[in-house]
């Protein structure tokens, strides 16, 4: 109990930061914004070591950016009738080379008809999971990221309606080889909640991206990623395209 309060108090204190971050950026009105649309096409929709989907989906998104300040949104709809899809809201502050976001995960099952109400915040019943997270990354000459995230509110509940506070924590180390972009990952849950029962690996694997040129104006970028989830004893293989 004492290590979810800690958590959650730091996930405040983020969150806090971000907001008073973003608020000064969107006044700031030197700053250029700019706006981006496009969509990624995925064998399966494989997501921190978790199979969310058993057909190719189509993963749209939209980005307005100001300065340093992200605003966006991202989904992610399978070719059959499953029922798992999803829709996001997310923002974000970059300072450097620390990325701190707010992730807002909606779950509608919209492919087999059934209506999830998006205004439903009841803790009980909401299709709704907020998660704050912190990136560090593009540090000259250390080709390392990491990435942390807490889950702290919505459907991510105990068999007795308690916040589970998931965590994930994520290292990766980046190089390339000839025209690939090579980067290997370890991802690891802390503690009991959304991506194991216990202190386990839950991602483990290496991605593969190189753009494939399709005329001397346009190249096509494309990944495949080798996943294993050590704890559930899954693997995976999941390539994509980029539009």
């Amino acid at each position: 109990m004492k290590g979810k309060k800690i958590r959650f108090m730091f996930c405040i204190v983020t969150c806090t930061v971000f907001f008073l971050a973003g608020e000064t950026v969107l006044n700031a009105q030197e700053e250029k914004a700019s706006i981006d649309v496009g969509a990624d096409l995925v064998s399966r929709y494989v997501w921190r070591g978790m199979n969310l989907s058993t057909s190719p989906a189509i993963q749209p998104y939209i980005e307005y950016t100001k300065g340093n300040f992200t605003l966006g949104s991202w989904g992610s709809y399978t070719f059959a009738q499953e029922p798992y899809q999803e829709v996001d809201l997310n923002m974000s502050y970059r300072f450097k080379y620390i990325t701190i976001s707010l992730n807002d995960y909606f779950v509608p099952v919209d492919s087999l008809e059934i209506t999830n109400d998006y205004f439903n915040w009841e803790k009980a019943s909401t299709s709704h999971a907020v998660e704050a997270s912190l990136t560090v990354s593009d540090i000259p000459n250390i080709p390392l990221s990491f990435t942390t995230g807490v889950f702290l509110y919505g459907n991510d509940l105990d068999e007795q309606g308690n916040n589970y506070y998931s965590t994930y924590f994520e290292l990766s180390y980046d190089f390339a080889i000839g025209e690939n972009d090579v980067s290997t990952f370890i991802g690891i849950s802390p503690s009991e909640g959304l991506y194991s029962d216990g202190f386990n690996v839950v991602n483990l694997g290496v991605t593969v991206s190189r753009e494939i040129a399709l005329s001397d104006n346009y190249a096509l970028p494309l990944q495949g990623s080798f996943i294993i989830n050590p704890d559930a004893e899954n693997v995976f293989f999941v390539v994509g395209l980029s539009f």
